[in-house]
């Protein structure tokens, strides 16, 4: 028992290590209320993404609605205490942000306290579509818990700006630990009466919080690096991109891999090709990430116009964002029909013929905006990922574990932007010359897990 709270809970501590450094770093570079705002804008498109995943026909969905009491029996049980705690958590952490004179530090309190009871809403949703039930509400009560202490020990530490993320992580292992204890548990229990085969065990449980790491630690290095590259707008749309990103991993990449979601239930039971038919679902929803995050921009250009100020970004870029926007929705409305058939092949063709434009345009308006490398990575991470499943019928896993190709892409990046200077290569060149990389990478990984199959 005390190596499963070890090893379950100490991915999560290292992945969230990564996080509040990359945003303590943001929140010395960018300003202040800069900062706020976009970690405001950040939480409230965090709401999409689980009613998104409503509207997609969850069995659990359709079983609430069919049965009223559940949701009362779910909301008296995990959903009303999860909000009470997280509404508490809010106010703590707002009145500790009062106290602190450093402006930045201040505003990054408040961004994470107004992202509590925002993030508490979503996750609600969350549980009620997945059918969760206590187990969301009580990991994310224990991580709210554990960071208003970490907050409490920065402020009473008075640490330097520098290791105020060190004690905060330090101060959450703790919390992580119960939590890693609380995944392993409630996984027991789900699979109780299962096949040996379906039980988890504690290495996979590290193994499946342990492999968000290379692409949450991949997102926020490209956020922590484009607060030097790129002017303050264009970091504006990283940062919320990765924000969205990592909220649509947390929402449909780990629930579908521990398989206790209803919908991987089902799926599961179609046999390979509905487990794959899952995986496609969450790299599918999470190629909204670009479109939202270009979208987020859009209402502002308008009023721009309206109010006689031009656009700031060209009309180029707002137009083209409007039709990735419309083959997205053109996409997810075809894979939902590909998806029905069970039919491997028939799902990959589908997600690759209808985001290829979306996935070439996004790019495109990236680069008008000046974030050229972090879109296009994405978009061709998906692309290769359809394109593998078109060629490879049996390659579910190989989706699942695609995230893996960010490791030695997330190292040639950092050498890239460490020698830039050296090189005297601009931002678009040193993000071009990674997207090629990473691309490269991406095959040889293919070939490589294609032989080994």
């Amino acid at each position: 028992m005390l190596r499963a709270i070890v090893l379950v809970g100490s991915g999560e501590v290292i992945a969230r290590a990564m996080s509040l450094l990359a945003f303590m770093y943001l929140a010395r570079v960018l300003e202040a209320p800069t900062f706020g705002i976009l970690g405001i804008a950040s939480s409230c498109i965090a709401i999409l993404v689980p009613i998104t995943e409503l509207g997609y026909g969850i069995p659990a969905t359709r079983s609430m609605a069919e049965d009223p009491t559940r949701f009362r029996e779910l909301w008296n049980a995990a959903l009303f205490p999860k909000l009470a705690a997280v509404f508490l958590a809010f106010a703590v952490v707002a009145i500790m942000a009062s106290w602190v004179d450093d402006t930045r530090l201040k505003t990054l309190l408040l961004g994470n306290a107004l992202f509590i009871p925002i993030g508490a809403f979503s996750l609600v949703w969350a549980a009620y579509a997945l059918d969760a039930h206590g187990w969301i509400a009580g990991e994310r009560i224990l991580q709210a818990g554990a960071y208003v202490v970490g907050v409490l020990l920065v402020i009473r530490t008075d640490a330097d700006v520098i290791y105020q993320p060190l004690v905060l992580v330090a101060s959450a292992a703790a919390g992580q630990m119960l939590l890693g204890l609380l995944v392993y548990r409630r996984l027991q229990r789900a699979h109780a009466g299962g096949s040996a085969g379906n039980v988890p065990t504690v290495s996979g449980g590290f193994r499946l919080i342990l492999g968000r790491m290379p692409i949450t630690f991949f997102i926020h290095g490209a956020v922590a690096a484009s607060g030097l590259l790129l002017p303050l707008k264009d970091v504006a749309v990283v940062v919320i991109a990765a924000r969205v990103f990592l909220l649509g991993m947390s929402f449909t990449h780990v629930p579908g891999s521990v398989a206790f979601s209803g919908i991987v239930r089902e799926m599961s039971e179609r046999g390979p090709g509905g487990l794959a038919a899952t995986h496609v679902a969450m790299i599918s929803g999470l190629s909204i990430t670009g479109c939202v995050a270009v979208a987020l921009l859009i209402p502002a250009e308008l009023i721009r116009v309206l109010a006689g100020e031009g656009y700031a970004h060209g009309s180029t870029a707002v137009a083209l964002a409007c039709i990735a926007l419309a083959l997205q929705i053109a996409h997810l409305t075809m894979f939902r029909v590909a998806a029905a058939s069970g039919n491997e092949e028939r799902i990959g063709r589908s997600m690759l013929i209808w985001s290829l434009p979306a996935y070439l345009i996004l790019p495109v308006t990236a680069h008008l905006w000046g974030v050229t490398g972090v879109g296009v990575s994405i978009c061709a991470a998906e692309m290769i990922a359809a394109a593998a499943l078109v060629r490879y019928p049996g390659i579910a896993l190989f989706l699942k574990e695609c995230s893996v190709w960010t490791v030695p892409g997330g190292v040639v990046l950092a050498a890239i932007l460490a020698l830039q200077d050296t090189l005297n290569l601009s931002a678009s060149a040193s993000f071009g010359a990674w997207t090629v990389l990473f691309l490269v990478v991406a095959a040889v990984m293919n070939r490589f897990r294609s032989a080994t199959a």
